[in-house]
């Protein structure tokens, strides 16, 4: 596992960092992130109602948020399951589907620059 100020140190180089460094989840990512594991992109959406840091890696998406009684949760998919991605556009954000294994995980409220960018 990552250590922390490593972790803070990547998500500084993006263009969102005090904004994405202001959730609770970001130190939950010293509990999720391989050893060798990169940050591709990083960007705040929502999945059934529930904010939080969605991100890619060098080997999957993951998305991290908070439920209702204040607990971490962890949606992950390595690149190898994922099946297919779609992206549609809402007014200003977008929802990205990402389909695997006979399973759909929609991520709602996404900027749409950062969704391509994932996407891609």
């Amino acid at each position: 596992m990552r250590d922390l100020d490593s972790i803070i140190e990547e998500i500084r180089q993006f263009s969102k960092a005090n904004e994405l460094l202001s959730y609770r989840e970001v130190e939950e990512l010293q509990n999720v992130l391989y050893e060798d594991e990169v940050i591709v992109h990083i960007t705040i959406g929502s999945v059934e109602g529930y904010k939080g840091l969605f991100l890619a890696t060098v080997y999957r998406v993951l998305f991290i948020y908070h439920n209702e009684i204040s607990q971490p949760k962890v949606l992950e998919v390595s690149y190898e399951k994922l099946e297919y991605i779609h992206v549609k556009q809402l007014n200003h954000y977008v929802a990205m589907e990402l389909f695997f294994a006979g399973t759909k995980i929609e991520i709602m409220d996404l900027p749409p620059d950062d969704a391509h960018t994932i996407k891609d």
